[in-house]
């Protein structure tokens, strides 16, 4: 090897770590940020090769350390009690998202979508729900099922007596595609 191959070799590994630190110094504090069951608490520290490790407390109650990255990437949600399915449930199961049913219930489906495209900018129903204001007020799929109940063959969930307002109860109801025709908000 050349001493002037070695020469760009060093300057472009300087220029890569400089980068790096730069991109590290600009990182935002997650403080109370939440990734799967744990809570970002604090900055713990760095690694020696100088990225970020969080100070998170899990759903369990168990502090753990996690590196950033692993938060980020979703490869660490828990302080490891969720292996084999131990520890804490922070969502309990009602029976309708488990693919262990065959997959999810309609009013599971019917529950996400409506969520989705109210709340969810990148939905390509979103232009139609969310960015003109109508909201998913439904604080659970708990709260939706007990409001409308087991969803009717050839049904959809159909924002009823006010087309214009929100996902939320007593504006709800299972309706079949020429209920939901009659049954149009006036732009």
């Amino acid at each position: 090897m050349h001493d002037s191959s070695r020469a760009v070799g060093l300057r472009l590994a300087t220029k890569c770590r400089s980068l790096r630190s730069r991109k590290i110094q600009e990182m935002i504090d997650r403080t109370g940020d939440k990734y799967g069951f744990l809570i970002v608490e604090g900055l713990a520290g760095r690694t020696p090769q100088g990225m970020f490790i969080w100070t998170c407390r899990c759903a369990c109650g168990k502090i753990t350390p996690v590196r950033h990255g692993n938060l980020r990437n979703g490869h660490t949600t828990s302080c490891g009690c969720q292996k084999g399915g131990k520890g804490p449930r922070l969502h309990p199961k009602h029976g309708h998202s488990a693919p262990s049913r065959g997959g999810r219930s309609p009013e599971y489906r019917s529950y996400s979508a409506a969520k989705e495209r109210c709340n969810n900018s990148h939905n390509h129903n979103y232009p139609k729900y969310g960015a003109v204001g109508i909201r998913f007020m439904f604080d659970s799929f708990k709260e939706f099922f007990a409001t409308l109940g087991p969803r009717p063959e050839g049904t959809t969930c159909d924002r009823y007596p006010n087309p214009a307002g929100n996902y939320e109860p007593g504006n709800v109801r299972w309706a079949t595609p020429i209920q939901q025709r009659h049954n149009r908000r006036v732009a």
